[in-house]
């Protein structure tokens, strides 16, 4: 019998834009040039399933979105005007990167590059670089990696399947992966972490650890590229975990990939669902067939739909709990007292507009990374396990800002007054910290303003339909910024330090001396910098790293959204690039915490635009006013955490 959650998603299933075209790259290697027993030494042998992997991933992809794809030539390699197939001899690392570039320029915006890969994975370990938190790189192994006379890394990085990641979002492609090999989670992405020893439940697609000192031959790739693709990556196995393939009796080879299978059964039955929905059910088939050790992975924009678009609503994840229903999130996430949330039992369903939701609740009580939420009324059926929560209604609880009105006319004041009366996080009082004033002689024109006169954000007409939204919504953008900003704990005792620089080769131990007046730190608008973490606690933290602009944006720098980093270990340093595309004063807090939080929930979009020169205005020290040690007392401080809040202005033309 088909799942619930499958079920319910075909029932309303939407085929993705007959407009836009997917195009994949398929690539399976059972047998390498290099592995054993022709290698000795080699420490990895040829596996026996992965070929025939690449046949049933593209059977389900058939099936589940009609796609006319390559079919075998006879050879190892297959192509037409949709795919491409490489397997064993010619899945070779030229030949893979060069299909991966061809198939990218083939694409325009809204098109999707799927790109499969059944084979052996790997890591190697960074002993120079530390530009990745658990000091590896994860690899994936072409047909001739491992060669015992080379001089240079042959197997594929993740950062440079990144920068083909990057290259695909930047110019509009939607870019998907979907990797059955060992230690796979992090494939895309600039680190892998240590092994862990599992039980034998099927043959494993991994090769031993291989050290080359940290040298490599590719840069990082920078995490903040503009685009409108989306990127998700679909991985067999968690970063500490080995992808499986065991016996079958299928009509495609004898052996097959414990999480292919899974994932081709699912694609079957829910083409349409959300990424997100797709893995929860492959978790849930790979456990139900007795695989105890090998958990499958996401990563990306988990909320987007094979050949849609992106999706960049917040869905948090929720289980029924004793008295009502547990988030899996809480204060360092953005949860608080009073917020009411839908409540539903898969992502594809809570982002349709007009959905029924199972049940609604509000959040009773919250602590660092979970709060309770007590339901509105009894369910109509259980529960389910699996819940997804949206949030309807957030709330600031007693915290409020004061404005004053400043407009010339009493028919503009009365405008104002009036949008702000149904606001929940601004009032009129004094002494005020803003003003909503008029800026044109006919005053007709609204904008918000700093306590000394200097334009935040402007608003538009004032008779204009959205005014009074428009107004709340930036009082309410204002209100998350001070609550993220809230956060900040004693900068005497953070558990990691922050540095920020346009040199790139600054040594990772050591940041650099601010280089702007009166001891600012100044960095270069559209050029690379560089963000060191350094661990100086004495535990394992997780590291958060979120940039505030002045237009009340909040976007999250580290880790890269859509991913977890491992924790970083005490004494260790991790870098990331970054490239501030607009000028203007930034705030970046630094979290530090033993647990892991939902960062994404964190974000918000821009709300103007201010062009702030130094941190010296009323403004400015509300939200930037960190080197004092003080917080606001209104934010409970709950488990081992840290907060700190670094100001750094960006400036227009050459690096300082």
């Amino acid at each position: 019998m088909r799942h619930v959650l499958a079920a319910t998603i075909l029932a309303f299933a939407v085929p993705a834009s007959a407009q836009s075209a997917i195009r994949a790259l398929f690539v399976g290697i059972d047998n390498y040039k290099y592995s054993e027993p022709g290698t000795p030494n080699a420490g990895f042998k040829n596996l026996r399933g992965a070929v025939a992997d690449s046949a049933r991933i593209k059977d389900a992809l058939r099936d589940a979105y009609g796609l006319d794809l390559d079919q075998p030539a006879g050879g190892c390699a297959s192509s037409n005007a949709v795919s491409t197939t490489l397997t064993d001899a010619c899945a070779t690392r030229d030949a893979i990167m060069t299909e991966l570039a061809r198939r990218i320029n083939q694409s325009v915006t809204g098109d999707t590059i799927l790109f499969y890969y059944a084979g052996h994975g790997s890591r190697i370990r960074d002993t120079k670089d530390y530009d990745q938190p658990s000091g590896s790189s994860a690899t994936t192994l072409p047909y001739d990696a491992r060669g015992p006379d080379d001089d240079h890394i042959v197997e594929i990085l993740d950062r440079e399947f990144k920068r083909v990641r990057n290259r695909a979002t930047s110019k509009g492609v939607n870019f998907v992966t979907i990797f059955d090999s060992c230690f796979s989670r992090t494939a895309l992405r600039a680190f892998g972490p240590a092994k862990r020893s599992l039980v034998d439940e099927g043959e494993a697609r991994s090769a031993p650890w291989r050290d080359f000192g940290g040298v490599t031959r590719v840069p990082a790739a920078p995490d903040q590229v503009s685009g409108s693709g989306y990127w998700v990556h679909l991985a067999a196995a968690d970063e500490r975990e080995m992808a499986r393939e065991v016996a079958v009796d299928r009509t495609v080879g004898t052996r097959a990939g414990v999480f292919t299978s899974a994932l081709a059964a699912t694609l079957r039955v829910m083409p349409a669902a959300t990424f997100d929905d797709i893995i929860a059910e492959v978790r849930r088939v790979v456990q139900e067939r007795g695989i105890s050790a090998q958990t499958p992975q996401i990563e990306g924009e988990t909320l987007a739909t094979m050949g849609g678009v992106g999706r960049t609503t917040t869905l948090l994840s929720a289980q029924p709990g004793g008295v009502g229903v547990e988030l899996q999130a809480g204060i360092l996430s953005g949860v608080s007292v009073g917020s009411t949330y839908a409540l539903f039992g898969d992502s594809t369903t809570a982002l349709r507009d007009g959905a029924a939701a199972l049940a609604t609740g509000t959040v009773s009580a919250v602590d660092n990374l979970r709060a309770m939420i007590t339901l509105d009324a009894p369910p109509a059926q259980p529960l389910p396990a699996r819940l997804v929560a949206r949030e309807r209604q957030h709330s600031f609880g007693a915290t409020q800002m004061r404005v004053r009105i400043d407009a010339l006319t009493p028919s503009s004041r009365q405008m104002i007054a009036d949008a702000l009366v149904t606001s929940h996080v601004a009032i009129l009082a004094e002494p005020a910290q803003y003003i909503v004033s008029t800026t044109d002689t006919a005053d007709t024109l609204g904008a918000i303003l700093t306590h000394d006169k200097q334009i935040m954000v402007q608003l538009g007409a004032l008779a204009a339909p959205g005014f009074g939204d428009q107004l709340r919504g930036v009082f309410e953008k204002l209100a998350h910024v001070n609550a993220l900003l809230a956060l900040r704990t004693d900068p005497t005792k953070t558990a990691v330090s922050f540095c920020i620089d346009n040199d790139l080769d600054y040594d990772v131990f050591s940041c650099p001396a601010p280089t702007g007046p009166k001891g600012r730190r100044e960095i270069a608008v559209d050029k690379r910098a560089k963000i060191t973490v350094t661990q100086t606690g004495t535990m394992p933290r997780y590291v958060y790293v979120f940039g505030i602009d002045d237009a009340l944006g909040i976007n999250q720098v580290v880790p890269e959204p859509g991913t977890t980093d491992p924790p970083l270990q005490p004494g260790k340093p991790s870098w990331y690039p970054v490239e501030p595309n607009t000028s203007g004063t930034y705030r970046f807090v630094t979290i530090a915490t033993t647990d892991p939080i939902q960062g994404a929930a964190l974000q918000q979009d821009r709300a103007g635009a201010r062009d702030m020169a130094t941190c010296s205005t009323t403004l400015d020290r509300l939200l930037c006013a960190a080197a004092s040690g003080t917080r606001d007392s209104q934010a409970v401080r709950v488990g081992t955490w840290t907060a700190s809040v670094t100001n750094v202005v960006v400036k227009g033309g050459a690096a300082p």
